[in-house]
């Protein structure tokens, strides 16, 4: 029963760290800098870009530089930020990372907690 309890624990866990470091934040075009990771855009023309996982949108001297998460094709798209409406961006969330880092932390100390109790119970102990 415990060991089942500290692995639903260490799962569940797991599964909000997983879902907790990164936040999708819609902005404008405007707000974009170099360093913003674009995981989408909106053009004048009403298309929809979605950038893949390895190939983000970044800003390079006034162009959304990605690949095509939609089309899969292996080479690079560049699109005008001035042909941009609006756009999705991938910030780092701090407050949730530390959140699930101690859960995680926490479902390790209880699981070694545990064993340690069951391992002492086996060579004598009380």
């Amino acid at each position: 029963m415990k060991t089942r309890s500290t692995a639903s624990i260490t799962l569940m866990s797991f599964i909000v760290f997983l879902f907790s470091c990164t936040s999708i934040k819609r902005v404008n075009p405007d707000s974009l800098s170099k360093t913003s990771r674009i995981k989408k855009i909106e053009k004048k023309s009403g298309q929809i870009i979605e950038f893949s996982k390895t190939g983000l949108g970044q800003i390079y001297e006034d162009t959304v530089v990605g690949k095509d998460a939609i089309q899969k094709a292996p080479e690079y798209i560049s699109i005008p930020v001035s042909e941009i409406v609006r756009a999705w961006v991938e910030q780092p969330n701090p407050l949730m990372t530390l959140l699930s880092a101690c859960l995680v932390a926490g479902s390790v100390l209880v699981f070694l907690l545990q064993v340690t109790k069951s391992a002492t119970y086996l060579v004598g102990g009380r």
